[in-house]
């Protein structure tokens, strides 16, 4: 079973959403129960659980005594806030292309989810499966879903488009009337995941703003102009892991497999069953990192010996010898220009 993830980019928008509609010190206690920094976020691409996402959601919420939060953030929330990715699906001459680009690559901006898509006589009802158990966090995140589905949508139909009806799991804390005011129309309450119905003959709808050949970017392009790798196995996923840990500086197995909503034992389980273990995937780690930090940063042997999370610079020193065969200052001087 796929861990449900959500790029960091996307949770650094959410974040800044969240400022805006209550404030920084709110959101900054959210993440603080997540565990999440906003340096975390935005220091490189990557990926989060979406659990995380789910519990920041859940907390904010809490603290504003706002029930429909997720709604709120839906309605500011574009589909171009996903960058490249959304770069590419918006290049797709029409609609049908265009959600066809999206599911095909979903894996770059949230892998272990999916997208369905289900007939219903003369309209098409296109859901976003999140894989999260049903919790008043995933309300949250399944009331926002929506929007992000209509802005898609709206690019290539018009802005004043409308889902013919919008499809949710849960029903309201409070009156209906407040959410289906938010989104402008029916909501259809007791599905198995959020979604939006709309007319089959808009699927053909063409692309607006015709993208040029310099402007497109290919499936191919993706993990360059994303700078990140899709996630394809277990091993990936604590990879992307250990690397958040790192930025959060707890890169411990106990930290890394919480992260996952996993125990220590459950982890190592399946990284042998994979021919690893996170012992060997950290020691990759740190030793391709201090290799990246010795070559492209000014900082000294002893800081870097710090950043890795090394209590005795001798330490790390011995380390770095077992790893490559030569001490820190030779590696520095072998790889100057």
């Amino acid at each position: 079973m796929r861990t449900p993830m959500v790029t960091k980019t996307a949770l650094a928008k959410v974040v800044d959403i969240l400022d805006g509609i209550g404030s920084v010190s709110t959101t900054d206690r959210g993440l603080r129960t997540v565990g999440i920094t906003r340096r975390s976020l935005r220091h490189s691409p990557g990926f989060v659980p979406y659990e995380s996402s789910v519990l920041l959601g859940e907390t904010v919420a809490r603290i504003l005594g706002e029930p429909h939060l997720g709604a709120m953030v839906g309605t500011k929330f574009e589909y171009r806030a996903l960058g490249s990715y959304s770069t590419h699906v918006l290049a797709a001459p029409n609609l049908l292309r265009a959600m066809n680009r999206g599911v095909q690559a979903l894996n770059y901006v949230n892998p272990g989810c999916s997208v369905i898509l289900r007939y219903e006589g003369q309209y098409l009802v296109i859901s976003f499966d999140p894989n999260l158990p049903q919790s008043q966090g995933s309300r949250m995140v399944n009331e926002s879903l929506p929007f992000l589905l209509a802005s898609l949508v709206r690019e290539y139909v018009g802005p004043d488009w409308l889902p013919a009806w919008v499809e949710l799991p849960d029903r309201p804390i409070t009156a209906e009337g407040n959410l289906e005011e938010l989104f402008g129309t029916d909501i259809r309450f007791g599905a198995a995941m959020p979604g939006v119905a709309m007319r089959q003959t808009d699927l053909f709808a063409p692309n607006p703003r015709p993208v040029t050949r310099d402007a497109a970017i290919t499936s191919s392009d993706l993990s360059r102009e994303l700078g990140i790798e899709p996630i394809h196995s277990f091993v990936d996923e604590v990879q992307h892991m250990l690397v958040l840990q790192y930025l959060l500086g707890d890169t411990s197995a106990e930290a890394v497999a919480k992260r996952l909503s996993l125990g220590v034992r459950g982890m190592q389980r399946r990284l042998q069953e994979q021919g690893t273990n996170y012992r060997e995937m950290k020691q990759a780690f740190l030793r391709n990192r201090a290799c990246i930090l010795l070559r492209q940063s000014n900082a000294s042997v002893d800081e870097i010996s710090k950043l890795l999370g090394y209590d005795e610079p001798n330490n790390f020193r011995r380390a770095f010898h077992k790893w490559t065969g030569v001490s820190p200052l030779r590696y520095v001087n072998l790889h100057q220009t």
